[in-house]
């Protein structure tokens, strides 16, 4: 077999490709140069700078030996006068080897090999067939170099730097404005200045120390608008804080750092709190109606007769503990939830309007009541399954109002998520059973009858039925009604 030989051509290719890896390899160690500080920082750029000596070393003999236009480069090498530089090959590839096991660095073995090569103990013994070795030794280092780079600027574009900082600041939906000690701006980012355009101030980096004092002109306090809502107001010291309306209908929330001006600047910053003010509003207006119905039912039971008086107040009182009760426990579990979205808050803010229309007496059938009833607990997240339907007449009001008062103890004493309604006539149709359990806690201890269960089995035994409760896996309160004519 003929020895692999080097003409002119493929010698300059050869010179070509020790350049392209020498100017890569600079690159690279710069850039591991300024890499963040690492326990293994010291040993990376001892080996970096291991392999950009190792090719420039490569770069300067394999030079001259293509000035002699040698056909072999190992006999080329020999003939050279700085043959004996070679060996700091064998150092560099040792360095390479104890890379590879301190840090686990497999790919280091390949640096260890190839410098391993350029010895001259292995030179010589190679011979002609190390121009081979030589060619593979720059298509190493060609990979390794642009493998490199690319990997640094990877790792460089994923580090959190004062830049990348910036760039997300700005772009998140808060505003923020930093003005500095001579009242300059600092740093806006994009959210402030759409805020700032749209209530026509400058935007610029120009004076924004009177800016506080223009937003106090056109906005409210917190504390005040809090008070006004009857809603608490949220914690924040050493702030002060506007609510400001702008013309595209929105509210936004801006907190100033008190104190902050005195020498070192001031922050202020901005959020959308469009959804929690008008959430806020309707919960003021729900408490007003409520007050309202309060006075109302006060006015109404100041009117019954001495006679009626008695009837009058029950009938008032279960009304109040259904209606009031069952849109405080609705209420509550919905508060729970944290849900602001604005198809929950609409759903809520109907709820709590209809409890005037409620306390008067409604006027839907049992049916719709019932189907009422799904939909208001469906709204916090509890799933009221029925299977059967309800009798017509005044039985269907009475049992659709049990439904209600069960759903409402289950989710108020119980936290159940599953309501299990089931009813149908039973025995040949002569009585009609209503069974409600649920999956909430069943709690532990004789029952305690209060209004509730009172109240349902007052109503339940009007029509000559029977109610019970039973406390066992899971609460089960069991309605049973006579029904006229049998089954129909």
């Amino acid at each position: 077999m003929n020895a692999p030989l080097l003409n002119e051509a493929s010698l300059m290719a050869v010179v070509a490709g020790e350049f392209v890896c020498v100017g890569l390899q600079v690159v690279h160690l710069f850039l591991v140069l300024f890499r963040g500080r690492r326990a293994s920082g010291l040993l990376a750029c001892a080996l970096e700078l291991a392999a950009l000596l190792h090719l420039a070393l490569a770069l300067i003999l394999t030079v001259g030996a293509g000035l002699i236009g040698a056909p072999v480069l190992a006999w080329a090498l020999e003939a050279s006068r700085a043959f004996w530089l070679l060996w700091v090959n064998a150092l560099f590839a040792a360095l390479a080897v104890v890379y590879a096991v301190r840090l686990r660095a497999p790919a280091a073995l390949a640096d260890a090999l190839f410098m391993g090569l350029c010895a001259p103990a292995v030179i010589r013994a190679l011979g002609p067939a190390w121009n081979v070795a030589a060619v593979l030794d720059i298509a190493w280092f060609l990979f390794r170099g642009l493998s490199g780079i690319v990997d640094d600027l990877v790792r460089r574009s994923e580090e959190l730097s004062g830049l990348s900082l910036a760039e997300a600041l700005m772009g998140i939906p808060a505003g923020i404005l930093v003005v500095g000690a001579t009242g300059g701006s600092a740093f806006m980012n994009v959210r402030m200045r759409e805020c700032l355009q749209a209530l026509g101030f400058p935007c610029d980096l120009g004076d924004q120390s009177g800016l506080w004092r223009r937003l106090s002109a056109l906005g409210r306090d917190l504390s005040a608008e809090a008070s006004s809502l009857g809603v608490p107001e949220a914690l924040a010291a050493g702030q002060q804080r506007l609510l400001v309306d702008l013309p595209d209908a929105t509210t936004w929330l801006f907190a100033r750092d008190v104190g902050g001006a005195q020498g070192r600047g001031a922050r202020i910053v901005c959020l959308d709190v469009t959804e929690a003010v008008r959430t806020n509003a309707a919960l003021s207006r729900t408490n007003r109606e409520i007050e309202e119905a309060a006075e109302e039912l006060r006015a109404t039971l100041a009117d019954v007769g001495c006679a009626a008086e008695a009837a009058a107040y029950l009938r008032m009182r279960s009304r109040v503990h259904d209606v009031v009760g069952q849109r405080l426990s609705i209420l509550h579990r919905y508060l729970e939830t944290g849900r602001t979205d604005a198809a929950s808050v609409a759903e809520l803010d109907r709820l709590l309007s209809s409890v005037m229309a409620d306390l008067r007496g409604g006027g839907r059938d049992a049916s719709a009541e019932l189907e009422a009833v799904v939909a208001a607990f469906a709204l916090v997240g509890v799933d009221v399954e029925v299977a059967g339907e309800l009798p017509a007449g005044e039985a269907g009001s009475v049992l659709a109002h049990i439904v209600r008062e069960a759903c409402t103890n289950a989710c108020r004493h119980g936290h159940a998520r599953r309501v299990f309604v089931d009813m149908g006539p039973r025995r040949g149709g002569r009585v009609f059973v209503l069974t409600v359990f649920d999956d909430g806690e069943a709690g532990e201890g004789p029952i305690i009858e209060r209004g509730g269960i009172a109240g349902m089995r007052r109503r339940v035994g009007a029509l000559g039925g029977t109610l019970s409760a039973e406390r066992g896996a899971r609460f089960t309160l069991r309605a049973e009604i006579p029904m006229e004519g049998g089954a129909r």
